[in-house]
């Protein structure tokens, strides 16, 4: 199975992208396969997008209801992590 992360993040004032990729980018790799892709927003260069592409060799689960996960999404995060001002 393959699992698709989509980020965004808000580099801070002063910050580059450079500074960003060297924080960012593990030391050991992660522990199993992935390909990453990071790209800076054409309007905003502040604002980074990350695109991961990680293989899991762990058997599927059964989905979870959408409601069931936004309520523990909410839970532990006290909101939608896309819902929140970049």
């Amino acid at each position: 199975m393959i699992v698709i992360s989509v980020l965004t993040r808000r580099l801070r004032e002063g910050k580059t992208y450079e500074d960003f990729h060297e924080a960012w980018l593990p030391d050991h790799g992660f522990g199993f396969p992935t390909r990453v892709v990071s790209a800076l927003r054409v309007d905003d260069d502040r604002e980074v997008i990350t695109i991961g592409f990680s293989e899991s060799t762990k058997p599927r689960r059964e989905p979870s209801s959408s409601a069931a996960v936004r309520r523990s999404i909410v839970a532990t995060t006290g909101s939608m992590p896309w819902s929140r001002p970049i």
